[in-house]
C-alpha cells in the first residue's frame, strides 16, 4: 500500500481518475525537463576580531601586528584576538582561520 502511495505522489495523482507526471511532460506534446536551480553560499565575512588592523581584511598586516604583540599579556592588546589577555598560539590560529 505504501508503495502505491509513493508512486501516486511521485506522478502527481490528482484524484480525478488520471495520473499526471510531476515533471517531464508539459502537456503540449513535448518533453520539458525540470529547471535546475543553483544556490550560492554567502561569502563568509571577515571576523572583526581577527581583523586587528581594522582594514576589513585579515592579511600580512594583521600577522605583523600579531608578531609585534607575540607573548605579551594584558588588556587592550590589538592582537589578542580571542580576548584571553594573552597573545599566543590561539590568537595565531584564529588569524589563520580568517586569513584572506
Amino acid at each position: 500500500m505504501i508503495f502505491i502511495l509513493v508512486i501516486l505522489a511521485v506522478f502527481g495523482y490528482s484524484g480525478l481518475g488520471h495520473a499526471k507526471p510531476a515533471f517531464g511532460y508539459g502537456g503540449s506534446g513535448g518533453f520539458r525537463a525540470p529547471t535546475p536551480t543553483l544556490s550560492v553560499a554567502p561569502t563568509p565575512s571577515v571576523s572583526s576580531s581577527a581583523d586587528v588592523t581594522g582594514d576589513n581584511q585579515v592579511n600580512a598586516l594583521d600577522f605583523n601586528t600579531l608578531m609585534v604583540d607575540w607573548g605579551r599579556a594584558g588588556s587592550g592588546l590589538l592582537a589578542d584576538i580571542n580576548g584571553d589577555n594573552l597573545v599566543d598560539l590561539l590568537d595565531f590560529n584564529m588569524l589563520m582561520v580568517y586569513w584572506q
